[in-house]
């Protein structure tokens, strides 16, 4: 499901999604299709109709060459801001029985700041009953302790997340990342994280419980055993002073585990159903592996799942930004009660309460001026655990800093891995085993 603002809702936007086989639910223009002129025209609230929209002339030869339909089926409802204004929506889903009209008010929350009314501020979610906690503080540090008094404080990392985070490249093998991992050491760059992108999985993109170890590409198989990373790419990264971490993707519905509990803590355990698991279960044994941090991507998290109704007998409309919440909560505390370590996971979907279960990027978007606010909206919301990605490599990154950066940078790095300092104080040297002379296993030397 793809939902979007008004700029973007024409006729070739529309088929594309259509030709991905994903929903849609659009923001339309008064300038926009005729039918949702004609809407507008009428000006009346909860008004649904389906109809068919054609290509522009001046867009059909593009439709073409890309495969898309010139004609297609969109259902267009209306609904009333508190401000007077109708907003007409379009959509692909559309049986009317299936898809209520009224449940498609819950689509927006609407915030108005003295724009309609210079002396009023308007805050709507039409889909039911809002409520509101209203802070007030003398200072925007004031303000920002209160908040996280309700929502949660901000969670501390382990120390090496401060540091730098390396996300391979999703083509990339173990003997690849291992070689990474060197070069990082040999020019003394202070990164102690490396992330594994999709590529891992045997299954690419597999967010069941049943993920498995790429055994193309890394080699960490079921009978090495849970413990074995002392013999695999991942005690390589170790010895190097590198955590893992995994890239992850999921789909649970995760108000179960939430519910599981509160009954748990009712003392209603034993009448709660078993399965499926808690997600963050069938992780364990990449733990155990040697993982160390995931990256939790928000590929199906953040879609509409149309139709579900989940555990705790919301539909998805109402669920969607705890779900986002629910994810690092669960990610974090499964971590932790299983390790007895702080977790050092990140997301980059979020909401209230997002500061006390981890960290949080910014998405794909390699930095710049939306990243930028992006970042400073977090800390203007208590979350300090934010960063994003850098523009192409970190051989960048050393032109933009001062001198006295460049110093201090110096000062963290070491040349002796067995005397690890700074940012590498985290990894473990290990005695290399005697290993005595072989040659007899080979026969003769041939001359």
């Amino acid at each position: 499901m793809e939902i979007n603002d008004r700029g973007f809702t024409g006729y070739l936007y529309l088929a594309r999604v259509g030709q991905r086989q994903a929903h849609f639910v659009a923001r339309c223009s008064t300038g926009s299709f005729l039918a949702a002129q004609e809407l507008f025209r009428l000006n009346r609230a909860n008004q649904s109709k389906v109809v068919w929209l054609f290509a522009p002339a001046d867009q059909k030869a593009e439709c073409q060459r890309l495969g898309l339909p010139l004609q297609m089926r969109v259902r267009l409802v209306s609904l009333r801001l508190p401000t007077g204004e109708l907003e007409v929506l379009a959509t692909s889903l559309l049986e009317k029985e299936r898809y209520p009209t009224e449940e498609f008010l819950t689509v927006y929350h609407y915030y108005d700041l003295g724009r309609y009314e210079t002396d009023k501020a308007f805050f709507w979610g039409p889909g039911g009953q809002l409520d509101f906690y209203l802070l007030a503080g003398k200072t925007m540090p004031e303000l920002i302790a209160r908040y996280t008094d309700i929502t949660g404080k901000p969670r501390l990392m382990p120390q090496f997340g401060y540091a730098l985070t390396y996300v391979s490249q999703i083509t990339q093998n173990e003997h690849e990342i291992l070689n990474d991992s060197r070069l990082f050491r040999d020019r003394g760059i202070p990164c102690d994280i490396i992330g594994v992108e999709p590529q891992w999985m045997k299954k690419n993109y597999d967010s069941s419980h049943e993920k498995e170890w790429n055994p193309d590409e890394f080699y960490v198989l079921a009978w090495m055993g849970s413990d074995s990373k002392g013999g695999t790419f991942i005690g390589g990264l170790e010895r190097t002073g590198f955590k893992l971490s995994l890239w992850l993707v999921c789909n649970d519905d995760l108000t179960l585990e939430e519910e599981r509990q509160v009954a748990i803590r009712e003392g209603r355990g034993k009448d709660f159903p078993q399965t499926p698991d808690a997600w963050f279960n069938h992780l364990q044994k990449f733990v155990r592996n040697g993982a160390r941090c995931f990256k939790m991507d928000p590929e199906n998290l953040i879609q509409e799942h149309v139709g579900r109704r989940y555990c705790n007998g919301r539909i998805d409309l109402e669920n969607h930004n705890l779900t986002q919440i629910l994810y690092h909560k669960q990610m974090c505390q499964g971590f932790e009660d299983f390790t007895k370590q702080r977790a050092m996971n990140h997301y980059c979907a979020a909401y209230a309460g997002a500061q006390h279960w981890g960290a949080t990027t910014m998405g794909d978007n390699s930095g710049g001026q939306k990243a930028l606010v992006w970042m400073l909206n977090y800390a203007m919301s208590g979350h300090m655990n934010t960063s994003c990605d850098m523009d192409t490599a970190f051989a960048k990154v050393g032109k933009t800093l001062t001198a006295q950066q460049r110093e201090k940078l110096t000062r963290m790095r070491t040349s002796n891995p067995s005397d690890p300092k700074g940012p590498f104080l985290y990894s473990s040297p290990i005695k290399m085993p005697e290993i005595g002379n072989t040659d007899f296993l080979f026969g003769a030397a041939v001359e």
